[in-house]
């Protein structure tokens, strides 16, 4: 199932609803990665039914909220609130760090979210480098990254290949930014599968702001 999804009158929340909705039945809830995770509201949402949940949140403020949200300690030890809820992690810190450093140690993960505010291709590609795909696995992402860089935000052409950037990033065009920001995307994910050992069983994208922002989950199985 290969396709794009065109909502109309949906605000951007209703969209990332609809698409977790639409996908999760496809795995059974066992570790969830939540690398975006702001305030909680994604996660505490979809994935309180599963076994084990890490989030990941920089941002002092929202951390506060999240810790809040998930009734976490401040110790930020986990804990298993009750039978029904999963052992829940927080980090708080970068999750390029995270990515880098921790969730090699995290066996059993199926579903890792990217509901990132820019392009979410950078912590993709860390996760990837750190983690193999051994069973059926779901991605959710948000990709800001074409207006982030209307908005001046730095950015790499290298940010939408399997291959490492060379150089810093810079604030110019793709040539595929401009004309067809759907296709840098879809391989961008095409070049991961083969890089990475994974197939792309299903890929559902939506877009939002005239094609500048687009959300999108895909169900992944081993090559």
């Amino acid at each position: 199932m290969f396709g794009t999804i065109r909502p109309k009158d949906h605000s951007n929340k209703q969209i990332k609803f609809l698409l977790r909705q639409v996908l999760l039945p496809r795995i059974r809830p066992r570790v969830g990665l939540d690398l975006f995770a702001g305030r909680g509201e994604i996660a505490s949402r979809f994935y309180l039914d599963f076994e084990e949940l890490h989030c990941v949140e920089k941002n002092p403020k929202s951390f506060a909220f999240l810790q809040k949200r998930l009734g976490a300690r401040l110790t930020l030890e986990a804990r298993v609130p009750s039978p029904a809820l999963p052992l829940i992690h927080l980090h708080r810190g970068d999750n390029l760090k995270f990515l880098a450093d921790q969730v090699a140690g995290i066996r059993g993960i199926n579903l890792a979210d990217f509901d990132a505010c820019g392009s979410p291709n950078p912590q993709i590609k860390q996760f990837f480098k750190s983690y193999r795909v051994t069973e059926p696995m779901l991605i959710f992402a948000t990709d800001g990254g074409k207006l982030a860089l209307l908005r001046g935000a730095a950015w790499h052409p290298d940010w939408y290949s399997a291959r490492e950037p060379e150089g810093p990033p810079v604030a110019r065009y793709h040539s595929l930014v401009a004309r067809d920001y759907e296709l840098l995307i879809r391989r961008f994910w095409q070049e991961m599968a083969v890089a990475y050992g994974f197939s792309i069983q299903a890929f559902q994208l939506c877009w939002k702001q005239e094609r500048l922002l687009a959300y999108y989950g895909l169900y992944l199985e081993p090559a």
